[in-house]
């Protein structure tokens, strides 16, 4: 590994007095420089990680890994629903050596713990430990609830909201707390679930097929197949981006058997098929001559298919860090996500219904 992919804790964190945590990490800036490695303080934004105290220790992991390429001035909220009043406070920083030099690029970090019913209290103590001149970007954890009051508020003053939500695998149920989240953020907020960047995968496969395959003006069904016995999130998801992408216009929601169907207008639909745990995850592609051709995924590889010819395409990592890392590069609207997400709004009433 080189040097410049190297991070280090400039200090072990630290307990502070809450009230005092900017006069310590000042104090901690002044004995760093006065060592015989100098150093840059980088702060392109503020990025707040919210969860609770089961998650804590894996939300400290992911401040040194996350500094490494998104020089930051951290916030890490611990609600802890058995904390006392008071409020307890860390500090410390995290730097990586340039390459060749001698001179590091260090980014701070503060960790707070907070009673997790004291909304007004963390969202006032967040605010004034976040750099005003700067943007500022909530994670929030899954081990948190998407209705929690600090979030709302919270996304009220943020420039970009990432929460954790939607695991793939989870039933299509649990967007709809997160749809109601994403409808109701001010306009100059944007928001995002780790699921999107998720599906980027499949995204890019589809893209592929249809370069390869141009065929979608010909298409009457696409099939949807995912593991689980339910419709998940992942599913749903990605059928939206499917339907927006082709401009296919949702006309009603019924059942085959127990699938659900997405009828659409010109007697085009989406097929969803849970197909159990062991089944492979995949989607076909229904022509109107008959034809087919079909992206498909076993373990980290999909298997493309159109026109009689199969060939192999590497899934992408999709673990938290990578994920997160994608997603705070992107600060803009996406607007195929925006579609989707319309998409699957207009859907998900009628599917939660049936």
């Amino acid at each position: 590994m080189s040097g410049n992919n190297i991070i280090t804790p400039l200090a072990p964190p630290h307990e502070v007095d809450v009230s005092k945590i900017e006069q310590e990490l000042e104090q901690l800036w002044r004995e760093a420089e006065s060592s015989d490695h100098p150093i840059t303080r980088a702060t392109a934004f503020n990025l707040v990680l919210v969860c609770d105290r089961g998650a804590e220790e894996q939300a400290r992991e992911l401040i040194p890994e996350l500094a490494l390429v998104h020089p930051t001035r951290t916030i890490l909220v611990v609600l802890n629903e058995s904390a006392p009043p008071a409020q307890r406070a860390w500090v410390t920083a995290h730097c990586r050596k340039l390459e060749g030099e001698n001179r590091q690029i260090c980014s701070e970090a503060i960790i707070v713990e907070i009673d997790g019913e004291a909304s007004l209290r963390a969202s006032s103590l967040i605010h004034s430990l976040s750099l005003g001149s700067l943007a500022t970007a909530i994670v929030w954890h899954q081990s948190l609830p998407l209705n929690h009051s600090l979030l709302c508020t919270l996304a009220l003053s943020s420039e970009r909201v990432i929460t954790c939500a939607a695991h793939h695998l989870a039933p299509a149920s649990t967007l709809k707390s997160w749809l109601e989240l994403y409808e109701s953020v001010p306009p100059e907020c944007v928001v995002t679930d780790l699921l999107w960047a998720e599906l980027s995968g499949w995204r890019g496969a589809v893209a592929e097929l249809f370069d390869e395959c141009p065929r979608w003006r010909e298409l009457r069904e696409v099939r949807v197949h995912s593991q689980g016995d339910k419709l998940t999130c992942g599913a749903l998801l990605c059928g939206a981006w499917i339907g927006s992408t082709l401009d296919w216009t949702f006309q009603s929601v019924s059942l085959l058997g127990s699938r659900p169907v997405i009828a659409c207008q010109q007697d085009r639909r989406i097929v969803f098929y849970p197909d159990g745990g062991s089944a492979p995850t995949g989607i076909e592609f229904i022509f109107a001559d008959g034809g087919a051709a079909a992206v498909m995924r076993a373990q980290n590889q999909f298997s493309i298919t159109c026109g009689g010819h199969t060939h192999a395409a590497r899934v992408r990592d999709a673990d938290m860090l990578s994920l997160l890392s994608h997603e705070l590069h992107a600060w803009g609207r996406d607007p195929r996500m925006d579609k989707a997400v319309r998409m699957a709004h207009d859907w998900l009433p009628e599917l939660l219904f049936s």
